[in-house]
């Protein structure tokens, strides 16, 4: 998804907390109903 020169500039620690924030997204996107299926 990115390009080695991402991974060069940032350091590991900020690349860590993107990589979460990322998949914070990625779980917020996830349709209402699947979770509503996880909360129950």
């Amino acid at each position: 998804m990115y390009s080695d020169h991402f991974f060069n500039t940032y350091p590991e620690s900020t690349l860590q907390r993107s990589t979460e924030e990322r998949t914070r997204l990625y779980v917020s996107s996830f349709p209402d109903f699947i979770w509503s299926c996880r909360l129950h």
